[in-house]
Protein backbone atom coordinates (compact mmCIF):
# COMPACT_ATOMS: atom_id res chain seq x y z
CA UNK A 1 0.00 0.00 0.00
CA UNK A 2 2.78 2.43 0.91
CA UNK A 3 4.58 1.73 -2.37
CA UNK A 4 1.39 2.55 -4.29
CA UNK A 5 0.99 5.84 -2.41
CA UNK A 6 4.62 6.80 -3.10
CA UNK A 7 4.26 6.00 -6.83
CA UNK A 8 1.02 8.00 -7.08
CA UNK A 9 2.66 10.92 -5.26
CA UNK A 10 5.61 10.85 -7.64
CA UNK A 11 3.28 10.73 -10.66
CA UNK A 12 1.24 13.69 -9.39
CA UNK A 13 4.46 15.58 -8.64
CA UNK A 14 5.74 15.13 -12.19
CA UNK A 15 2.38 16.18 -13.67
CA UNK A 16 2.23 19.33 -11.54
CA UNK A 17 5.80 20.23 -12.47
CA UNK A 18 5.01 19.72 -16.17
CA UNK A 19 1.93 21.95 -15.83
CA UNK A 20 4.11 24.63 -14.15
CA UNK A 21 1.41 25.47 -11.63
CA UNK A 22 4.07 26.76 -9.29
CA UNK A 23 7.82 26.46 -8.81
CA UNK A 24 9.39 22.95 -8.86
CA UNK A 25 10.91 23.35 -5.39
CA UNK A 26 7.50 24.22 -3.93
CA UNK A 27 5.90 21.15 -5.54
CA UNK A 28 8.66 18.84 -4.31
CA UNK A 29 8.46 20.23 -0.77
CA UNK A 30 4.68 19.73 -0.77
CA UNK A 31 5.12 16.12 -1.89
CA UNK A 32 7.72 15.59 0.84
CA UNK A 33 5.42 17.13 3.46
CA UNK A 34 2.52 14.94 2.29
CA UNK A 35 4.55 11.73 2.65
CA UNK A 36 5.66 12.87 6.09
CA UNK A 37 2.13 13.76 7.26
CA UNK A 38 0.66 10.39 6.29
CA UNK A 39 3.46 8.60 8.10
CA UNK A 40 5.37 7.05 5.19
CA UNK A 41 8.38 9.21 6.03
CA UNK A 42 9.45 10.10 9.53
CA UNK A 43 10.50 13.71 10.21
CA UNK A 44 14.11 12.55 10.52
CA UNK A 45 13.98 10.79 7.14
CA UNK A 46 12.23 13.73 5.49
CA UNK A 47 14.84 16.24 6.64
CA UNK A 48 17.87 14.00 6.31
CA UNK A 49 18.40 14.89 2.67
CA UNK A 50 19.08 18.51 3.59
CA UNK A 51 22.14 17.33 5.51
CA UNK A 52 23.59 15.50 2.52
CA UNK A 53 27.28 16.25 2.04
CA UNK A 54 26.81 16.68 -1.70
CA UNK A 55 24.02 19.21 -1.23
CA UNK A 56 26.16 21.24 1.15
CA UNK A 57 29.04 21.16 -1.34
CA UNK A 58 26.77 22.46 -4.11
CA UNK A 59 25.73 25.33 -1.85
CA UNK A 60 29.34 26.22 -1.18
CA UNK A 61 30.07 26.10 -4.92
CA UNK A 62 27.40 28.74 -5.49
CA UNK A 63 29.08 31.00 -2.94
CA UNK A 64 32.41 30.60 -4.72
CA UNK A 65 30.82 31.23 -8.13
CA UNK A 66 29.07 34.35 -6.86
CA UNK A 67 32.37 35.68 -5.49
CA UNK A 68 34.05 35.03 -8.82
CA UNK A 69 31.24 36.73 -10.73
CA UNK A 70 31.70 39.89 -8.66
CA UNK A 71 35.37 40.02 -9.58
CA UNK A 72 36.45 42.00 -12.64
CA UNK A 73 39.38 39.62 -13.02
CA UNK A 74 37.21 36.79 -14.35
CA UNK A 75 35.44 39.19 -16.73
CA UNK A 76 38.72 40.42 -18.18
CA UNK A 77 40.00 36.85 -18.37
CA UNK A 78 37.07 35.60 -20.44
CA UNK A 79 37.14 38.68 -22.64
CA UNK A 80 40.71 37.66 -23.45
CA UNK A 81 39.67 34.02 -23.92
CA UNK A 82 36.87 34.87 -26.36
CA UNK A 83 39.16 37.15 -28.34
CA UNK A 84 38.22 39.82 -30.86
CA UNK A 85 35.26 37.88 -32.28
CA UNK A 86 36.44 38.04 -35.91
CA UNK A 87 36.05 34.26 -36.14
CA UNK A 88 32.93 33.03 -34.36
CA UNK A 89 34.01 29.41 -34.50
CA UNK A 90 37.49 30.15 -33.12
CA UNK A 91 36.02 32.09 -30.23
CA UNK A 92 33.63 29.23 -29.53
CA UNK A 93 36.51 26.74 -29.55
CA UNK A 94 38.47 28.86 -27.06
CA UNK A 95 35.41 29.17 -24.81
CA UNK A 96 34.63 25.43 -24.82
CA UNK A 97 38.26 24.49 -24.22
CA UNK A 98 38.67 26.89 -21.30
CA UNK A 99 35.35 25.94 -19.67
CA UNK A 100 36.07 22.22 -20.04
CA UNK A 101 39.28 22.77 -18.05
CA UNK A 102 37.50 24.67 -15.25
CA UNK A 103 34.25 22.72 -15.00
CA UNK A 104 35.69 19.50 -13.49
CA UNK A 105 36.87 21.50 -10.48
CA UNK A 106 33.70 23.53 -9.95
CA UNK A 107 30.08 22.44 -10.03
CA UNK A 108 28.61 22.98 -13.51
CA UNK A 109 25.48 24.90 -12.44
CA UNK A 110 27.32 27.83 -10.80
CA UNK A 111 29.67 28.03 -13.78
CA UNK A 112 26.80 28.43 -16.25
CA UNK A 113 24.99 30.99 -14.09
CA UNK A 114 28.22 32.98 -13.72
CA UNK A 115 29.37 32.95 -17.34
CA UNK A 116 26.00 33.41 -19.06
CA UNK A 117 25.73 37.21 -18.56
CA UNK A 118 29.41 37.65 -19.47
CA UNK A 119 29.01 35.73 -22.74
CA UNK A 120 25.76 37.55 -23.57
CA UNK A 121 27.41 40.94 -23.11
CA UNK A 122 30.41 39.93 -25.22
CA UNK A 123 28.21 38.55 -28.03
CA UNK A 124 26.14 41.73 -28.18
CA UNK A 125 29.31 43.82 -28.24
CA UNK A 126 30.76 41.79 -31.12
CA UNK A 127 27.40 41.37 -32.93
CA UNK A 128 27.64 37.58 -32.78
CA UNK A 129 24.97 34.94 -32.28
CA UNK A 130 24.14 34.51 -28.60
CA UNK A 131 22.55 31.10 -29.14
CA UNK A 132 25.71 29.75 -30.82
CA UNK A 133 27.60 30.31 -27.56
CA UNK A 134 25.16 29.86 -24.68
CA UNK A 135 23.80 26.43 -25.64
CA UNK A 136 27.30 24.92 -26.18
CA UNK A 137 28.40 26.55 -22.90
CA UNK A 138 25.66 24.72 -21.03
CA UNK A 139 26.42 21.34 -22.59
CA UNK A 140 30.21 21.48 -22.28
CA UNK A 141 29.98 22.24 -18.56
CA UNK A 142 27.75 19.19 -18.08
CA UNK A 143 30.03 16.91 -20.09
CA UNK A 144 33.32 18.06 -18.58
CA UNK A 145 31.76 18.02 -15.12
CA UNK A 146 31.61 14.24 -15.42
CA UNK A 147 35.39 14.05 -15.16
CA UNK A 148 35.48 14.52 -11.37
CA UNK A 149 33.32 13.83 -8.35
CA UNK A 150 32.56 17.51 -7.68
CA UNK A 151 31.90 18.41 -11.32
CA UNK A 152 28.18 17.52 -11.31
CA UNK A 153 25.44 17.54 -8.70
CA UNK A 154 24.57 13.88 -9.30
CA UNK A 155 28.14 12.76 -8.59
CA UNK A 156 28.14 14.75 -5.36
CA UNK A 157 24.81 13.31 -4.21
CA UNK A 158 26.02 9.78 -4.96
CA UNK A 159 29.22 10.47 -3.02
CA UNK A 160 27.13 11.69 -0.09
CA UNK A 161 25.07 8.48 -0.09
CA UNK A 162 28.21 6.34 -0.09
CA UNK A 163 29.49 8.32 2.89
CA UNK A 164 26.18 7.92 4.71
CA UNK A 165 26.21 4.13 4.45
CA UNK A 166 29.96 3.89 5.15
CA UNK A 167 30.73 2.41 1.73
CA UNK A 168 33.88 2.90 -0.29
CA UNK A 169 33.71 6.35 -1.87
CA UNK A 170 34.71 7.40 -5.36
CA UNK A 171 38.15 8.78 -5.97
CA UNK A 172 38.36 12.34 -7.24
CA UNK A 173 39.21 11.28 -10.82
CA UNK A 174 37.47 7.88 -10.93
CA UNK A 175 35.02 9.17 -13.53
CA UNK A 176 37.75 10.62 -15.75
CA UNK A 177 38.10 7.43 -17.80
CA UNK A 178 34.55 8.03 -19.02
CA UNK A 179 34.31 11.81 -18.63
CA UNK A 180 37.33 12.80 -20.73
CA UNK A 181 36.31 10.85 -23.90
CA UNK A 182 32.72 12.10 -23.55
CA UNK A 183 33.93 15.68 -23.21
CA UNK A 184 36.16 15.43 -26.30
CA UNK A 185 33.46 13.82 -28.47
CA UNK A 186 30.79 16.22 -27.20
CA UNK A 187 33.02 19.24 -27.79
CA UNK A 188 33.76 18.16 -31.37
CA UNK A 189 30.04 17.68 -31.99
CA UNK A 190 29.23 21.15 -30.64
CA UNK A 191 31.86 22.68 -32.92
CA UNK A 192 30.67 20.86 -36.06
CA UNK A 193 27.16 19.40 -36.36
CA UNK A 194 25.81 21.20 -33.31
CA UNK A 195 27.17 24.53 -34.52
CA UNK A 196 25.39 24.18 -37.87
CA UNK A 197 21.97 23.22 -36.49
CA UNK A 198 21.85 25.77 -33.68
CA UNK A 199 19.60 28.81 -34.24
CA UNK A 200 21.25 32.10 -35.10
CA UNK A 201 19.87 34.58 -32.56
CA UNK A 202 22.02 37.69 -32.38
CA UNK A 203 19.77 40.01 -30.41
CA UNK A 204 17.78 39.93 -27.21
CA UNK A 205 14.08 40.71 -26.79
CA UNK A 206 15.01 44.28 -25.92
CA UNK A 207 16.93 44.66 -29.18
CA UNK A 208 13.94 43.32 -31.10
CA UNK A 209 11.62 45.84 -29.47
CA UNK A 210 13.94 48.72 -30.26
CA UNK A 211 14.33 47.66 -33.91
CA UNK A 212 10.68 46.73 -34.59
CA UNK A 213 8.54 48.48 -31.97
CA UNK A 214 5.32 48.03 -33.97
CA UNK A 215 5.60 44.27 -33.45
CA UNK A 216 5.43 44.74 -29.68
CA UNK A 217 3.65 48.05 -29.06
CA UNK A 218 0.25 49.45 -30.07
CA UNK A 219 -0.16 53.21 -30.45
CA UNK A 220 -3.64 54.66 -29.98
CA UNK A 221 -4.57 58.37 -30.11
CA UNK A 222 -7.30 59.84 -27.93
CA UNK A 223 -9.80 62.05 -29.78
CA UNK A 224 -12.72 64.19 -28.59
CA UNK A 225 -15.16 61.26 -28.81
CA UNK A 226 -13.48 59.41 -25.97
CA UNK A 227 -16.17 59.20 -23.25
CA UNK A 228 -13.72 59.37 -20.34
CA UNK A 229 -11.83 62.58 -21.12
CA UNK A 230 -10.33 64.26 -18.04
CA UNK A 231 -10.88 61.11 -16.00
CA UNK A 232 -8.16 59.02 -14.42
CA UNK A 233 -6.62 56.02 -16.16
CA UNK A 234 -8.29 53.73 -13.64
CA UNK A 235 -11.73 55.35 -14.00
CA UNK A 236 -11.45 55.22 -17.79
CA UNK A 237 -10.99 51.45 -17.65
CA UNK A 238 -7.57 51.52 -19.29
CA UNK A 239 -5.64 49.90 -16.45
CA UNK A 240 -7.19 46.43 -16.20
CA UNK A 241 -7.58 45.43 -19.84
CA UNK A 242 -7.47 41.68 -20.52
CA UNK A 243 -4.79 41.33 -23.19
CA UNK A 244 -2.85 44.59 -23.28
CA UNK A 245 -1.19 46.89 -20.75
CA UNK A 246 -0.80 50.67 -20.92
CA UNK A 247 2.93 51.35 -20.58
CA UNK A 248 3.40 54.94 -21.73
CA UNK A 249 1.65 58.14 -22.77
CA UNK A 250 3.03 60.86 -25.00
CA UNK A 251 1.38 64.23 -24.37
CA UNK A 252 2.46 67.13 -26.58
CA UNK A 253 5.87 65.52 -27.06
CA UNK A 254 6.36 64.78 -23.35
CA UNK A 255 6.84 61.15 -22.41
CA UNK A 256 4.92 59.93 -19.35
CA UNK A 257 6.54 56.66 -18.28
CA UNK A 258 5.38 54.81 -16.26
CA UNK A 259 1.66 55.65 -16.29
CA UNK A 260 0.11 56.03 -12.84
CA UNK A 261 -3.50 55.05 -12.13
CA UNK A 262 -4.48 58.59 -11.10
CA UNK A 263 -3.19 60.28 -14.28
CA UNK A 264 -5.99 61.99 -16.24
CA UNK A 265 -6.65 61.24 -19.90
CA UNK A 266 -6.70 64.26 -22.24
CA UNK A 267 -7.63 64.70 -25.89
CA UNK A 268 -4.63 64.32 -28.18
CA UNK A 269 -2.81 61.90 -25.88
CA UNK A 270 -0.93 59.07 -27.57
CA UNK A 271 -1.37 55.85 -25.60
CA UNK A 272 1.13 53.02 -25.96
CA UNK A 273 -0.01 49.51 -25.08
CA UNK A 274 2.08 46.37 -24.92
CA UNK A 275 0.83 42.82 -25.24
CA UNK A 276 -0.44 40.79 -28.13
CA UNK A 277 -0.79 43.06 -31.15
CA UNK A 278 -3.46 40.63 -32.37
CA UNK A 279 -5.69 42.02 -29.64
CA UNK A 280 -5.80 45.47 -31.24
CA UNK A 281 -9.47 44.81 -32.05
CA UNK A 282 -10.22 44.99 -28.32
CA UNK A 283 -8.87 48.54 -28.27
CA UNK A 284 -10.82 49.45 -31.41
CA UNK A 285 -14.02 48.68 -29.55
CA UNK A 286 -13.31 51.58 -27.18
CA UNK A 287 -14.89 54.77 -28.62
CA UNK A 288 -12.50 57.66 -29.13
CA UNK A 289 -9.32 55.59 -29.55
CA UNK A 290 -7.77 55.90 -33.00
CA UNK A 291 -4.98 53.48 -34.06
CA UNK A 292 -1.78 54.80 -35.62
CA UNK A 293 -0.52 53.31 -38.89
CA UNK A 294 2.91 54.95 -38.72
CA UNK A 295 6.11 53.42 -37.38
CA UNK A 296 6.43 53.95 -33.66
CA UNK A 297 9.39 56.03 -32.58
CA UNK A 298 10.86 54.69 -29.34
CA UNK A 299 11.83 58.25 -28.42
CA UNK A 300 8.12 58.86 -27.79
CA UNK A 301 7.96 55.94 -25.35
CA UNK A 302 11.14 56.30 -23.29
CA UNK A 303 12.82 59.17 -21.47
CA UNK A 304 15.81 59.85 -19.24
CA UNK A 305 14.10 58.19 -16.29
CA UNK A 306 12.53 55.17 -18.00
CA UNK A 307 14.22 52.64 -20.25
CA UNK A 308 13.33 49.25 -21.66
CA UNK A 309 15.19 46.43 -19.93
CA UNK A 310 15.04 42.65 -20.18
CA UNK A 311 14.52 40.65 -17.00
CA UNK A 312 14.61 36.91 -16.49
CA UNK A 313 12.51 35.53 -13.63
CA UNK A 314 13.87 32.22 -12.27
CA UNK A 315 11.63 29.43 -10.99
CA UNK A 316 12.64 30.25 -7.41
CA UNK A 317 11.42 33.87 -7.63
CA UNK A 318 8.58 34.97 -5.35
CA UNK A 319 7.09 36.78 -8.38
CA UNK A 320 6.11 33.55 -10.14
CA UNK A 321 2.33 33.30 -10.76
CA UNK A 322 1.73 36.84 -9.46
CA UNK A 323 0.02 39.52 -11.53
CA UNK A 324 2.01 42.54 -12.69
CA UNK A 325 -0.50 44.89 -11.07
Amino acid sequence: MQIAIVLITLAVTFVLMAMEITTPNAIILCALAFLMLIGILSPDDALEGFANDGLATIGLMYIIAYSIAKSNVITRFFDHVLGNGKSEKRSLLRLLTTVSLFSPFMNNTPIVSTLTPMVQKWCRKKHLSISKFLIPLSYITILSGLITVIGTSTNLVAQGLLSKYHLQQFGFFDFAVIGIPITIVGGLYLLTIGYKILPNYKSSNVDNVMQSPNDYLIEMSVNSEFPHLNQTINAAGLRNLDHVFLVAINRDGQQIVPVSDDLTVKAGDKLYFTGSVKEVNDLLQIPGLQPSHEKIDMVDVTNDHAHIVELSIPDSSSLVNLKVV
